[in-house]
């Protein structure tokens, strides 16, 4: 459905079982104990039968345990997007929090038919893709957040913490409820 033009339809035709090999880490071992102050050098077995062109891609994901966002590979098209043939990625230093365990997938893809013409504007594609899971340790302690409180008018309070955490600050006039309080901005380390 689109928002303007109504329902679209794109016919898209998918060969029988083209289904990628797996993807296979080589270096699981080292991803369980990773200096997050240092690049991280995740590497995999290759795509087999994959190439250069634009009919295979690579994508890698990282996530924290509550499901947020912490590195995404440039998808298709992108500038520095995994192609049919890279075996590794260097996740930048600092890009991961010290002491703390990360979600990730590892994906291969096939495209089988691509349609760039029947909606403007739109690239349609079909894709047959496998995905391997695993997790990410880092060494080190976690950041611990520190509030500070800065009298004025009006008075601040400032929480400084790990940039892959949720705070969550709590007021109350009488120590029996508790309400959320919002703040327009974080500080985090």
């Amino acid at each position: 459905d689109t928002a303007h033009d109504g329902t679209k339809t794109v016919p898209l035709t998918f060969p029988a079982d083209n289904y990628p090999n797996v993807p296979t880490l080589s270096n699981f071992s080292s991803l369980q104990a990773v200096n997050s102050a240092q690049g991280l050098t995740i590497s995999w077995s290759s795509f087999s039968g994959a190439d250069n062109s634009s009919s295979y891609f690579i994508k890698v994901n990282i996530e924290t345990d509550s499901g947020e966002e912490v590195f995404s590979s440039p998808g298709i098209g992108e500038g520095g997007a995994l192609t049919g043939t890279s075996t590794s990625i260097v996740i930048p230093a600092n890009t991961l929090s010290p002491g703390r365990k990360y979600w990730a997938e590892l994906v291969f893809a096939r495209i089988v038919a691509t349609d760039s013409s029947t909606y403007s504007g739109v690239t349609f594609r079909a894709v047959f893709a496998k995905a391997t899971e695993f997790e990410i340790q880092t060494t080190g302690s976690p950041i611990r957040p520190a509030l500070t409180f800065t009298k004025g008018n009006p008075a601040q309070i400032n929480l400084t913490g790990d940039k892959h955490v949720s705070y969550v600050l709590e007021a109350t006039e009488d120590l029996q409820s508790w309400y959320a309080i919002s703040y327009p901005q974080g500080t985090y380390s």
